[in-house]
């Protein structure tokens, strides 16, 4: 059988977790959602504790519902535009950085799903052997 997709070979693997001892090489690039989780929450704490002290409850209105959205759903637009709009050349080093944990967990052999949140991370990965992650 021939499944093409990320998402479609992770759950063929997650059916099927005897295949092999390392996810497949189609894997590889899934990590994303780590940086979604960890990697944007710090961000936003940076942001938080760098902000004007007459600024800092409205920084904090701003990016709270963010960081728990982002967390918990994946959805990280409100925090990224955030520091896009106000300064390019923060997304640019997010954006590698974010290439750089994807390079490390490649490196590692490390083959977590972490496509979204939280949420879908703990779905996703609890059922899974350690052998396989």
């Amino acid at each position: 059988q021939v499944v093409s997709g990320t998402q479609a070979i992770f759950l063929a693997y997650m059916r099927h977790p005897d295949l092999t001892p390392v996810m497949n090489d189609a894997l590889r690039f899934s990590q994303q959602g780590m940086t979604t989780i960890f990697g944007l929450a710090g961000a936003s704490l940076a942001f938080y504790h760098t902000a004007k002290p007459e600024k800092k409850a409205m920084a904090k209105a701003i990016l709270l519902p963010a960081i728990i959205t982002s967390m918990l759903t994946g959805i990280t637009e409100p925090i990224e535009f955030t520091f896009l709009f106000v300064s390019p050349l923060l997304w640019v080093i997010h954006a590698t950085l974010t290439a750089a944990s994807q390079a490390i967990c490649d490196i590692f052999t490390v083959r977590p799903w972490g496509a979204s949140g939280l949420i879908e991370f703990l779905i996703y990965n609890l059922p899974l052997p350690v052998s396989l992650t």
